[in-house]
């Protein structure tokens, strides 16, 4: 048969992109042994029951890898039909797949350790060293075909923080997020904001304005008190029908929560502060609730329960609000006839 062509050896290993290394006449060197690179080719490829999905792996040639006779590996689990040698000469002489002087003596795959698929058997042949890898190792996943590997995962980029199982039976560390971020909040490893209102709670970290709950930041729960006449008085003696009303109470916190509203006469000396009759509110979808207590007729009792100052808040989720409040006199009244009179005014038994 007519010889192939004969190249320069270091024009051939650079050619094989490490899937050969070649190596001197009879070279017992591991690397010797490792199954040819994947890079296009022309040559017919023999069939192999090992041959991997055409679709993930590209067969290398025999003039790509640098085989010059024999049976060499497609590095795709089929194997290529490289020719004879000329006379004289003997197939692995000179490496494998390469014509040289030196007789050559085929591995078997006991005697490559952590061989596997189908790969060069060093001189003119290929052999099948099966499924021999165990998990989470597989046949080329370290990147070197027909050799057991695993290629593990790294932090970057695409891992930000906290413990990585690499998938290769290590565990790596990828770091902590940035103040007012935190691990694994959307995504494993991710780093996603947090400690803000209306964001997932930080760990160990108190919301920056608010208070947590349930894993989320909620807004402090806020009261507005407003008197009917303005300036925080209501004078009782003057009806105040709808749309007015003599107070009207607005309550804001976490949607959909029980807001309990609490009162103390503060112009009462040793007033206890009592949860109201209409306690608790819920608040709606947007987070509020308001309430208005117009009356259609004046009223005329100047022992009337509401005349004096009032103090009001709210709890919500066991969190307080702000304070607010106003006065009530009645114009009627000698004693608590104006605003600034019945500041001190306590009704009796009040």
């Amino acid at each position: 048969m007519t010889p192939k062509l004969r190249l320069p050896f270091s024009t051939l290993a650079l050619c094989a992109l490490g899937a050969v290394a070649f190596s001197g006449c009879g070279s017992e060197s591991e690397s010797g042994w490792a199954p040819n690179a994947q890079d296009g080719g022309t040559d017919a490829a023999v069939p192999d029951g090992a041959a991997k999905d055409s679709a993930s792996c590209v067969a290398t040639t025999c003039a790509s890898s640098g085989a010059e006779c024999g049976m060499a590996p497609d590095g795709c689990g089929g194997t290529l039909a490289c020719g004879d040698c000329p006379a004289g000469e003997f197939c692995g002489g000179d490496g494998p797949n390469r014509c040289g002087s030196v007789p050559c003596t085929p591995k078997t795959c006991a005697a490559l350790p952590g061989a596997c698929g189908v790969l060069s058997d060093g001189c003119a042949g290929t052999i099948s060293c099966g499924d021999t890898c165990v998990a989470p190792a597989t046949c080329g996943g370290g990147g070197v075909p027909g050799q057991c590997g695993c290629a593990p995962k790294a932090c970057s980029p695409d891992y930000e923080c906290g413990l990585l199982d690499d998938g290769c039976g290590q565990v790596i560390d990828c770091g902590k997020c940035a103040a007012g971020w935190e691990c694994g909040l959307s995504l494993p490893n991710l780093c996603a904001p947090c400690g803000g209102v209306g964001l997932p709670c930080c760990a160990g970290t108190a919301c920056s304005d608010g208070y947590c709950h349930s894993g989320r930041c909620e807004p402090y729960p806020t009261s507005v008190e407003e008197y009917g006449d303005g300036g925080g008085c209501v004078d009782f003696a003057v009806a105040h029908p709808a749309p007015g009303y003599l107070v009207r109470v607005t309550v804001t916190g976490r949607p959909f929560a029980e807001a309990h509203r609490f009162c103390l006469h503060a112009s009462c000396p040793g007033a206890v502060a009592f949860e109201t009759s209409d306690s608790p509110y819920v608040l709606g979808a947007d987070g509020t609730y308001t309430k208005a207590i117009p009356s259609d007729a004046p009223i005329a009792d100047c022992n009337f329960e509401m005349l004096g100052e009032w103090e009001c808040w709210f709890l919500v989720d066991g969190v307080e609000s702000n304070h607010a409040g106003g006065v009530g006199f009645n114009s009627l009244c000698p004693s608590a006839a104006t605003c600034a009179m019945a500041k001190s005014f306590c009704p009796s038994g009040g």
